[in-house]
């Protein structure tokens, strides 16, 4: 609800900072010159502070621009992890973001027994005031993975300077955790405690960075850029059974080339003129991981079945995914996509099982079975579409049947659980033409529930390279998807979880 509230005030607030005509904005964004922005790569490293987890340093893709954007005008945000766009109305700048939340550690042999925190996605509405020399943000972070339920509030003081050949800014970052946030990053649920490990929980905590950020112009077309951070912890966060430390370090360093390759706007009318219909085939080759969580609560972790490892499942399969595609005005688009993987196998179970009210003591042999069917409905609409680019966001509905059922040889008892979400979505998506017959193209969906006796979450990502020959196209890529169901319902208590990963190659027409 909470995050429902802070998107309807953010709208509020487009609003009456003056923006009433959406045909002026949109021409604004579509006429915007997109080669301010460089395509690189980066290498960052952060210490880490749970107990016995290692520092991580990792390579990615990176955009950014050949400004500090604090003094630009750009609509488009970039720039210490976050993505997302912005409206200026003099000095006020308000908009909307969304980042990959790093904190957490994967594995830790000194926390053995704690449940991992793992990455998330987050978003959040932005405030920004540039009338003085120092700069002041507001940024509220949800996250969209159902994860925990709370939020991360952020006021960030800073002051950016621009040179002839490059830029600096100095910053100091205030990030307030609310309970919910606190308690799953740092807080120890009694599952969780041990010996040396007791139950414990920090509530609401403040934490404080100081950072650096630069960058410089080696050429005109050439940026190598970079940041330091320094985050210092609230007492109540270094008190934790699972920090080991007052402190943390971030660093970063990357180098980027602006090609200068997007071509500016001579109109839309084919488009508008020109609706299509293009049918795409995908064959996936996924990595599965399902896990099913019976009467799980905060004080007792559940009976967890994984079902590749304990009911004897393949954990690879080739998938094979149907999708249909309507434009209509040009930028308006209806996309339809379904998808279904059936796995089965015989095994003998070496732990006990139980499922629901039903036993399986170790040893029995069982046959068991898992299906799911996909099935994906959306509207998009198109922000920026002209001849070589194109930027759109996405809200639908989004259907996902899971069913697992389990046979035993010898008595014959039967025990199965099908939850059927449907959940509701919103993403985005973009492509660029990069050459005469080929187009990269990326999308993401996300969803959150929490409705009732049930709560979901839903992230969807997709990217390809497609060749276009004619009417046909081939593409290659990569793609992921994950849903999480959680239930008080009296039929189905507990959880389930289902991702698939992995390459893919499609066929598509065009119609």
């Amino acid at each position: 609800m909470a995050k429902h509230i802070v998107f309807t005030l953010l709208l509020v607030g487009l609003n009456s900072a003056g923006v009433a005509n959406a045909d002026s904005l949109l021409d604004r964004a579509r006429s915007a010159d997109l080669n301010n922005y460089a395509l690189g790569v980066t290498v960052a490293g952060t210490g880490n502070i749970y107990k016995g987890a290692e520092d991580s340093v990792f390579l990615f893709p990176n955009l950014t621009t050949m400004e500090e954007s604090a003094l630009t005008d750009d609509w488009i945000v970039v720039g210490e992890g976050d993505v997302g766009f912005r409206i200026i109305k003099g000095d006020w700048t308000i908009g909307a973001v969304g980042r990959i939340q790093t904190l957490g550690f994967d594995e830790s042999d000194e926390l053995n027994g704690v449940d991992q925190r793992r990455w998330t996605l987050e978003v959040a509405p932005a405030v920004h005031y540039r009338a003085w020399p120092i700069q002041v943000s507001f940024k509220p972070y949800f996250e969209l993975s159902n994860r925990h339920e709370g939020y991360m509030g952020q006021l960030e003081f800073l002051y950016p300077r621009q040179f002839d050949n490059g830029y600096m800014t100095l910053g100091i970052e205030f990030d307030y955790m609310s309970n919910d946030y606190s308690n799953y990053y740092f807080g120890v649920t009694p599952a969780e405690s041990a010996v040396d490990r007791p139950a414990y929980e920090p509530g609401a905590t403040v934490n404080a960075e100081l950072k650096l950020k630069w960058g410089y112009e080696l050429s005109k077309n050439w940026l190598v850029s970079g940041n330091v951070g320094l985050l210092l912890l609230n007492d109540d966060v270094k008190d934790s059974p699972l920090i080991d430390g007052d402190q943390s370090w971030s660093t970063s360093v990357g180098i980027a080339y602006n090609a200068n390759v997007f071509q500016p706007r001579l109109g839309s009318e084919r488009y508008a003129k020109s609706p299509n219909f293009r049918i795409r085939y995908t064959m996936l080759r996924d990595e599965l991981d399902t896990r099913i969580i019976r009467d799980a609560s905060s004080s007792a972790s559940g009976t967890i079945i994984r079902v590749e490892d304990t009911l004897g499942l393949s954990a690879k399969e080739t998938v094979g995914q149907l999708d249909f595609l309507y434009r209509l005005g040009g930028f308006h688009r209806f996309e339809l996509s379904y998808s279904a993987i059936e796995r089965s196998g015989t095994t003998e179970t070496a732990n006990d099982i139980v499922v629901g009210d039903k036993f399986f003591p170790a040893g029995t042999v069982i046959n068991s079975k898992n299906e799911s069917q996909t099935m994906r409905l959306s509207y998009g609409y198109s922000l920026i579409r002209d001849n070589q680019k194109e930027i759109g966001v996405t809200a639908g509905l989004h259907r996902t049947r899971l069913e697992t059922s389990i046979v035993s040889t010898i008595t014959g008892e039967v025990a199965s659980n099908r939850p059927d979400p449907i959940l509701p979505t919103i993403g985005t998506y973009g492509s660029v033409v990069i050459g005469p017959r080929t187009t990269v193209y990326a999308e993401g969906q996300f969803s959150r529930l929490d409705y009732d006796r049930f709560s979901g979450s839903l992230n969807y990502a997709r990217v390809e390279v497609l060749y276009e020959l004619g009417r046909v196209g081939l593409g290659i890529g990569y793609s992921y998807y994950s849903i999480r169901l959680d239930s008080t319902n009296s039929d189905f208590m507990g959880a389930v979880e289902f991702r698939h990963q992995g390459p893919s190659a499609s066929i598509s027409m065009k119609i």
